[in-house]
């Protein structure tokens, strides 16, 4: 069975999520450990900085002939601070870098449109070293019916 098409706008979520590296010119190296689909982070086993990416997929509306969908993808990024430290331009840094990765145009010929639609910061509480930011999107695409 083929891969949905709300999980192939994920993966291309990741591709671009992949780029977030110190060598190319980002700020945080959170591109080398992404989770395609995790919802928890372990803060004993797991690298840190990291991406979860989730999707979700909704039908929208039939218009001429076809049906238009859209995927929420939600890319979230993960910083474990050292003991003693809490430093609020790190989670701007992780914010700034899922922001400049995620492009809002996809080589996808089905994919009509990709937007911002939230964002949040979560700062450590006193039991977890961990930042958290994280960017959620709507990309709306389409299926001709019958197809």
């Amino acid at each position: 069975m083929p891969d949905s098409r709300a999980y192939t706008i994920a993966k291309q979520f990741a591709a671009w999520a992949a780029d977030i590296t110190k060598a190319n010119d980002y700020n945080t190296d959170a591109g080398l450990n992404i989770f395609l689909g995790r919802r928890f982070i372990d803060a004993e086993s797991d690298k840190f900085p990291c991406l979860s990416i989730l999707w979700a997929g909704e039908w929208v509306s039939g218009v001429d002939e076809q049906q238009r969908e859209r995927a929420i993808i939600t890319v979230t990024g993960f910083i474990k601070l050292p003991e003693q430290q809490n430093d609020n331009d790190l989670a701007d840094a992780l914010f700034q870098d899922i922001r400049n990765a995620i492009k809002l145009t996809i080589p996808l010929d089905y994919v009509d449109t990709i937007f911002p639609s939230a964002f949040e910061i979560l700062q450590p509480d006193a039991d977890s070293q961990i930042i958290r930011a994280s960017m959620t999107y709507a990309a709306t695409y389409h299926e001709s019916y019958g197809v």
